[in-house]
């Protein structure tokens, strides 16, 4: 899983349900920037979202001690897009 970029802490387990943080489209070194409508395209920000729910799926792994088998269902999804 991406690495957090800044003081927080990627996942944390309550009982049986697993909260993960915000993730950004983050994949090795590169970092997605920019403004849907100004800076990035309807194709670029399509990819930024796969990287996020790539990443998002890391973190679960993770925290289910590599086995996604374990999910038995996801409780809420949030998505925020920049754009003009």
């Amino acid at each position: 899983p991406v690495a957090p970029v800044a003081n927080y802490v990627a996942w944390r387990r309550s009982g049986n349900v697993v909260y993960i943080s915000g993730q950004i489209p983050k994949d090795g070194d590169v970092l997605h920037k920019g403004q849907l409508g100004s800076t990035v395209s309807v194709e670029e920000a399509t990819e930024a979202a796969r990287l996020c729910g790539l990443n998002l799926i890391a973190q679960m792994r993770e925290a289910c001690g590599g086995d996604l088998d374990s999910v038995k269902q996801v409780l809420q999804v949030q998505g925020f897009v920049s754009s003009t």
